[in-house]
Formats: C-alpha cells, sequence, structure tokens
C-alpha cells in the first residue's frame, strides 16, 4: 500500500459502516493534530484511516499522506522513510527532522502513520517533535498502543456490533463470500447461523473475512461447530482485550488447520519477506525442503485463493503480500534455526550486485523501479548483515558490497542520506581495509557532496588512500583517487587537475572497467571546466556520451548538463539550450524517479533566461530549482562557488528588474508546481505555471517554522462499527 504524491491507495473491496466511527474521528482531527486509532490486529484500524482521510482529502489542500511502516525495522529510518512519502526522499538519515520540519511547517496536510506499535518510542518522539517543531500537519497515527504524546487523542476501534440481524458484520460477511460464491445469499434458513458465526468470531473483520473465504469448501454448520470447539479449548470469547485476541488468533490458526501441507510451508516461510514480494523472490528464497519449486506457484495460488496471501498489482507487475496479522503468526511457526531468513538475505544481496552491474544498461529507469518495490526487503537484508550474532568478516563485507551495489539506486531515487546511512554502518562492520571499503568510502564521499562540504571529504579520503593503497588493489585505488582528485578540483587544490586524472583514466582503461572509465571520463570533464580548460570539457563530455549506452539516464544526464555549462561559458548559448532541454527530455522519457537530476537544467535554463532578459521566466525556474535542491541536499549545486554566482547574479538581476514582490510571486509559483508541470514550462515557450493544490512534491517552497503548543492529552469513548 505504498503512496506517491498524496494519492491514497484505491479500495479493493466495499467499505462497510462505520458511519459514527468516521464522524468522531473526522471531528477528533478537526480539534486535534494528533489522533490515533487503537486496536488489536484485524479490527481494521488501516482500512478505517484511510477511509476518514480520504473523507478529509478536500480540507488538506497541501496533500493527505499514507506512511506504512509495517516493513521498517530500523527505527533510525523513520525520517527518512517519512520523507520519501511526502516526496521528501533526499533529507539526510538518521537526523531526518532537521531538514523535515521546516519543510512542512505551515502546511495544511494530513498524514497517516500507519502500523507504529513496533516502532512506539520512535513513533512518539518523531510525532511529539512535529506537533512542537511544525505548526500544521496533522497526524492519524494506527498503532495497538497509544503513543502517550500530549496533544493526542486516543480513540479505541472496537469489533463490529453483532445485534439480532447481523448489522453490519452480516453484510460484511455477506459481501466477501458472494465475491467468492456469487450465488451466495442469507435467507431466514441461513441467517441465524451466520450470525452466530459473525458473534462467535466477535465481530473481529480480518477474522470474518477469512471465514467467508472458508465458506466455499466448508458449509456454515460445520464451521460453527469446528470454530466452536477451537474457541472453547482457547477459553472462549468473552471479555474484552486478550480474549479477542485469542479469537483472531483463533481464526488464522484454524485458517492454517484448513490449509495444505505445502500450504503451510510456505505460509510460514514467506513471513521473513518485509512488505510486499515478487513471485521470483518467493521461489528462491522458499522453495526446497518439502516444498516443491515445480509447484510453489500453485501452492502461492491456494494462500490468494484463501486470502492469506493478497496479490497487489503494480506497475512492475503481480506483487504480493501478507497482513501483519497473519505474517506474525507465520513468523511463530518459523524455527530460530531456520535458514529463511539467510536465504532472505542472500537472495537480495544477490538482487543487488545484478542492479549494481546492470545500472549501467540500457534499461536503466526500469532497473530502479523494479528495485524500488523492494525497498523494504533491501532495508531487512542490509540489517541481516548487521545482527549482533554475526561476527563473520565475509559476511560483514558481504554486507558492504550490497550497500555499494545500491549506490545507483540511492543516487537516483534521491535517498542520498539513507545511502550514506547504510554505507556509513557497514563500515564500522568491516574489520580491516581492504579494497571494496575504499569503494565504499568514495561512494560515502558523493553522497557527502550534498550533505557535507568537501573539507571533510578530502579528509576522509585522504586518510583512507594510505591503507588503500599497502592492500594492493589497483581498482579500488583508481577509484579512491579519482574521487579525491575532483574533491581536491572542488576545493580549489592545485592538485585536482586534468593531468592527475587522466592518470586516473589510464589505470581504468587498463583494468578494463567501464564503469570507472566512463564516471572518471565525466569527472575530469568537470576538472577541466574548473581550470577554464572549456574546449577540453566539451571534447571529455562527448567521449562519456558516446560511451554510454542508450537507456542510461543517470550519467547521461549529468554529462549533458556539464556540456551545455562549458558550452555556455564558452559563448554558446543555442548549445547550451539544446543540452539542457535535451537533459529535460531525458528526465521525462525514461521515468527516473530522482527530480533531483532536473534542477541543474532548471538553473541553467534560467541563467539562460537571465541573459535574454526574460526575467519572469528566470523567477519561476528558479523557484522550481531551489524547491528541489532544498528538499534533496543540504548544500544545492554541489557546493561549487562558480555555479553558486552564475545562480545569484541571475537572481539579482530578475528581482532588481521586476521589483521583490513579483519576483516572490513567480517564485513561489515555480516552486509550488508539480513535477509535470515544471517539466513541460522547461521545454515550452514562456508561460505562467500555476500552484499546485492538492500534493506536496519535492519542488516546493517552504515557509520558516512557527511553534505550535501541545493540546492536552484526552481519550474518546469507545465505539463500535464496521470495518
Amino acid at each position: 500500500m505504498s503512496l506517491q504524491g498524496g494519492r491514497l491507495p484505491a479500495e479493493a473491496t466495499r467499505f462497510f459502516g462505520r458511519s459514527d466511527e468516521i464522524a468522531a474521528i473526522r471531528g477528533a482531527v478537526g480539534r486535534s493534530r494528533l489522533v490515533t486509532l487503537t486496536g488489536p490486529g484485524g479490527v481494521g484500524k488501516t482500512r478505517l484511516a484511510i477511509h476518514v482521510a480520504r473523507a478529509l482529502d478536500s480540507a488538506f489542500p497541501d496533500g493527505v499522506f499514507l506512511v506504512p511502516l509495517s516493513g521498517l525495522r530500523d527505527d533510525r529510518l523513520l525520517p527518512g522513510t517519512v520523507a520519501a512519502a511526502l516526496g521528501l526522499a533526499g533529507e539526510a538519515v538518521p537526523a531526518g527532522e532537521a531538514g523535515l520540519l521546516p519543510r512542512v511547517s505551515g502546511k495544511r496536510m494530513l498524514l497517516i502513520l500507519d502500523t507504529c506499535e513496533h516502532l512506539l518510542d520512535e513513533c512518539a518522539a518523531f510525532a511529539d517533535r512535529l506537533l512542537r517543531g511544525a505548526d500544521g500537519p496533522r497526524l492519524i497515527v494506527t498503532s495497538r498502543q497509544a503513543l502517550d504524546v500530549p496533544g493526542e487523542v486516543v480513540y479505541p476501534i472496537m469489533p463490529l456490533a453483532v445485534p439480532g440481524d447481523g448489522g453490519d458484520a452480516l453484510a460484511l460477511f455477506t459481501d466477501r463470500v458472494q465475491a467468492v460464491m456469487p450465488g451466495f445469499r442469507v435467507t431466514n434458513a441461513n441467517r441465524a447461523q451466520v450470525v452466530m458465526l459473525c458473534r462467535g468470531l466477535d465481530g473481529i473483520p480480518l477474522a470474518i473475512e477469512l471465514a467467508a473465504v472458508r465458506i466455499r469448501t466448508v458449509g456454515l454448520a460445520e464451521m460453527l461447530t469446528r470454530l466452536g470447539d477451537r474457541l472453547r479449548l482457547l477459553g472462549g470469547t468473552g471479555g474484552q482485550g486478550p480474549g479477542r485476541h485469542q479469537t483472531l488468533r483463533a481464526m488464522i490458526g484454524w485458517s492454517y488447520e484448513l490449509c495444505s501441507p505445502a500450504e503451510r510451508l510456505l505460509w510460514a516461510r514467506l513471513s521473513v519477506f518485509a512488505g510486499e514480494f515478487g513471485l521470483e523472490a518467493a521461489e528462491q528464497v522458499c522453495a526446497g525442503d518439502g516444498l516443491a519449486s515445480e509447484t510453489l506457484v500453485d501452492t502461492l495460488v491456494g494462500l490468494v485463493d484463501k486470502s492469506i496471501v493478497t496479490r497487489v498489482d503494480s506497475e512492475v507487475g503481480a506483487r504480493y503480500r501478507l497482513l501483519d496479522t497473519i505474517r506474525e503468526f507465520g513468523a511463530e511457526l518459523l524455527a530460530d534455526s531456520t535458514p529463511y531468513p539467510r536465504r532472505h538475505r542472500d537472495y537480495f544481496l544477490a538482487l543487488a550486485r545484478a542492479f549494481g552491474a546492470a545500472y549501467y544498461g540500457g534499461d536503466q529507469a526500469g532497473e530502479v523501479r523494479r528495485l524500488s518495490a523492494d525497498h523494504a526487503n533491501l532495508r531487512l537484508a542490509l540489517e541481516g548483515f548487521l545482527d549482533d550474532g554475526n561476527d563473520s568478516a565475509d559476511q560483514a563485507r558481504a554486507g558492504l558490497e550490497m550497500a555499494t551495489a545500491l549506490w545507483g539506486f540511492w543516487a537516483t531515487t534521491s535517498q542520498l542520506g539513507e545511502g550514506r546511512y547504510w554505507l556509513g554502518r557497514m563500515l564500522d562492520q568491516v574489520p580491516d581495509a581492504r579494497g571494496d571499503k575504499a569503494i565504499c568510502a568514495w561512494l560515502g564521499g558523493l553522497f557527502m557532496d550534498g550533505q557535507l562540504g568537501k573539507d571533510d571529504i578530502v579528509r576522509m579520503l585522504t586518510h583512507l588512500r594510505a591503507a588503500v593503497a599497502a592492500s594492493g588493489d589497483e581498482a579500488s585505488l583508481a577509484w579512491t583517487d579519482g574521487y579525491l582528485t575532483l574533491a581536491s578540483a572542488l576545493r580549489g587544490d592545485p592538485v585536482g587537475n586534468a593531468a592527475a586524472y587522466a592518470g586516473v583514466l589510464e589505470r581504468f582503461t587498463r583494468l578494463g572497467d567501464s564503469r570507472g572509465l566512463v564516471t572518471s571520463s565525466l569527472c575530469k570533464a568537470i576538472v577541466h571546466l574548473l581550470h577554464k580548460e572549456l574546449v577540453a570539457a566539451i571534447a571529455e563530455c562527448d567521449q562519456v556520451l558516446r560511451r554510454l549506452p542508450e537507456g542510461e539516464c543517470w550519467l547521461r544526464g549529468w554529462a549533458l548538463w556539464w556540456r551545455g555549462f562549458a558550452s555556455w561559458r564558452a559563448g554558446d548559448a543555442a548549445t547550451a539550450a539544446e543540452c539542457y532541454r535535451a537533459g529535460v527530455r531525458l528526465r521525462r522519457s525514461t521515468g527516473c524517479e530522482c527530480m533531483m537530476g532536473v534542477a541543474p537544467f532548471l538553473d541553467g535554463m534560467a541563467w539562460l533566461a537571465a541573459a535574454e532578459g526574460d526575467y519572469g521566466r528566470v523567477a519561476r525556474l528558479q523557484g522550481a530549482a531551489d524547491g528541489i535542491w532544498a528538499s534533496a541536499v543540504s548544500i544545492p549545486r554541489l557546493g561549487m562557488s562558480l555555479l553558486n554566482r552564475q545562480d545569484e547574479l541571475a537572481r539579482q538581476r530578475a528581482r532588481a528588474a521586476l521589483g521583490q514582490p513579483e519576483f516572490e510571486r513567480l517564485h513561489a509559483a515555480g516552486a509550488l508546481a508539480d513535477p509535470p508541470e515544471v517539466l513541460r514550462f522547461a521545454l515550452a515557450a514562456p508561460g505562467p505555471l500555476s500552484p499546485a493544490r492538492r500534493s506536496l512534491t519535492p519542488r516546493r517552497s517552504w515557509p520558516g517554522r512557527r511553534r505550535g503548543r501541545p493540546r492536552a492529552r484526552n481519550h474518546l469513548p469507545p465505539a463500535r462499527g464496521t470495518c
């Protein structure tokens, strides 16, 4: 149930009742900035929160956002996860609030933090900091336990009432049965049995839905008998709290008993996944040891038919997931000594390796989209390499390799902060300074471009180089020297020159490392440009563009940017304009998810517009670019004084020509525009940009922070209703 740009997930099935709860929660959201829906698993908290949020959509012009947390295991990634759901994926991690709070302050927006109980302390701390540090945003939280934060309104979500006529519980049961048995009807002959069944299930929506699927193979009378025995064995269905948990557990346990042996095995093994997973992953991780690979697909289909596994259709094809309560049940059945968590980790290590090898290929955007679907599983696998019980040096190095192989994913999706976080943690686990550590440090420096200054990077790489040289790993030494040369050039050191880069290129050529060769060639172009060697910079960029395969969009985009900038500095504005337009078209056509890659092109177009006297266009383009840079990095334009001077010059000229109020108005229009509109405006003839009203995306401008007072904590009375 992922969310991008404020779109709430579509309702796959009908929503029943809960009118009283909906009205009460809507009122609570209007009065309080934090409303927490509590209740046992399977009671319908998530579904209700989304339904209420959809009803409140018009009240939040800056967007309604779902932040699913069930697949998140490392609480230090919470700020980055929230930022990603808001379209601010580049925020630093773990101290993401520092960049996040000013950007959401004053925004009329609603966030749903869904499934917080396993991250209760961190979610509570995050909610408290958000309420105190950013006036405007409101929160709906779903959790089995309240956050206990000042100002929190707690609304217990109770199971469905089951009156004499069955009420909404009967309606839910009937609807779900008819989905698998279209001819099913509730009649005078069977109504009493259906009501008795819903009552025996304590009106818990998930239990009712599981029971509805069973009707296809088990009659009502037999179901009542079997379920009744099961519930009596567990201590009955009366009472609150633990008794209701027993009821749901009984229903899930009975569903487990009705599964075939193969389905039971697969259910337990699938519990090692976080969030969604693909068919290939299920086959590779779960097959074997009593579960034949050739029948796994049929077994998975059986679990889907029984509503144990949910099928999710996405842009990358069919995906599958277990509801949290069902996953927990499966995990309890999986012995601690089983190999499946390790197989999960190794599968995603292999996936990361394959991604790293294919990243420079002809389907870069597709590779990124497919990997994005497994983001939660990538995190879980990386965490697996950091378990306290894992002290193998080879295993630690494998984790470092995985984090390094994913560098293109972190960069292309603007998740620089998370990439640096994993790289840093993995570096701490590697006991020596072998070559893979050097590559990781090189990439860590790359990510720091947008987070820290060049002095920090130069110090880090200088300290590392001696150890790398002693290791004898020539490839890693070439990578380290290449980035150290570029970082030195950016800092203005004389050692950062094109001659030094020529030696790096020669080493990559001799090693047959095409990736190192093309990356270093682009870095050499930047060094040429910094030394005002414009003809050489243009030639180097052209070399990069010839070497890259069609379909590669990340390095090609940067090569087009530097080619355009060098051409402009050489007096060829027409070529610069075409390079910038080609870069924007590339980002739009390939579907790359990184709007940060668009920001430099908008900068360049603004500078060209300033030279042409089109100052309204300057203000709009700079507004859009400023919003993107602010959301993705701490230091825009790579911290290069050359680029910052050009940007400030264009800004001053536009402000002087338009006047401060008009400049700010047009700048805000650019900052508030949606990405598609920004891209259209950049490629089209000059025209007005209208601000977006219904979504929050990385290019927004953000007002200064205002502080608000937390309200006293309240509890709303429990109510009964339907899912």
